[in-house]
Order: C-alpha cells, then structure tokens, then sequence
C-alpha cells in the first residue's frame, strides 16, 4: 500500500532562498515562482499545499530541482 506524502505546514521561504544564495528575483526566474508570489511568501502569505510540498523537495534536494526543471547551475 502507498503511503501519503507529509506535506509541511509552514516553510520559511526567506530563508531557503537565503540558503541557495539567490536574490529573490533569480530564485523566482530560476524555479519558475511568480517574483510577486515569492514576495508575498515572504511577506507571510502562506504558500499552497502544492507549493509547500514543491519548496519541500526543494529544500531537501535542490539539485533534482534545479535537473528536474532544466536549471544550469
């Protein structure tokens, strides 16, 4: 039987995106995040469950993210 997916209830974006050392615009460019949704997040805006499991996989593994969508590093 499948198991379900632990989707976190709150992901600290600010600091994912500090983590890769991006400004907000290129991690908005590079993982395809709309800059004013990015802003939003950090602003405390609540990303959807989607988005909250893709920064999930992000934040575990950038670099299948970054191959994933066609990234070059």
């Amino acid at each position: 039987a499948l198991g379900s997916a632990t989707v976190p209830e709150l992901v600290d974006v600010t600091a994912l995106r500090a983590r890769e050392g991006l400004s907000q615009a290129d991690f908005a460019r590079l993982y395809g995040v709309p800059l004013d949704t990015l802003k939003a997040w950090e602003a405390g805006v609540r990303p959807s469950q989607p988005a909250r499991a893709f920064l999930a996989v992000l934040a575990a593994a950038p670099h299948v993210v970054r191959r994933a969508l066609g990234v070059r590093w």
